[in-house]
């Protein structure tokens, strides 16, 4: 029996829900970067109901978004919660507020694209 075509169908059923749910997860990072400056508690909130929306939805959050928050707190890593580190190809971010680390490779990329 093939995994996820739904009662025997051809599997488009639900096509459109990767791109609904990908929406959804683009506007609460939206509602976040503009709530981080005045609530930090309701910032953190929606990045934790984007990542609920994903893991629901087995839809990817994309990788632009995926570094800009702590997968451990939730919070959003801006320049002044954050603590950005070039070291070889790796950048290591720290997050101030749970002391979480995220490396991420740089490899081949231009370093000053991503650490602006």
């Amino acid at each position: 029996m093939k995994r996820g075509t739904g009662k025997g169908g051809t599997g488009n059923a639900g096509s459109d829900k990767g791109g609904i749910a990908l929406e959804r997860i683009h506007r609460l990072f939206e509602l976040a970067r503009e709530e981080a400056p005045k609530n930090a508690e309701r910032s953190r909130a929606y990045v934790e109901l984007a990542r609920k929306v994903s893991s629901r939805n087995r839809q990817r959050i994309p990788q632009n978004l995926k570094h800009s928050f702590c997968k451990k707190c939730n919070s959003l890593l801006l320049p002044r919660n954050s603590k950005s580190r070039v070291k070889g190809k790796w950048l290591n971010v720290t997050c101030l507020k749970c002391g979480a680390t995220k490396r991420i490779w740089l490899g081949k990329g231009d370093i000053s694209a991503i650490c602006a």
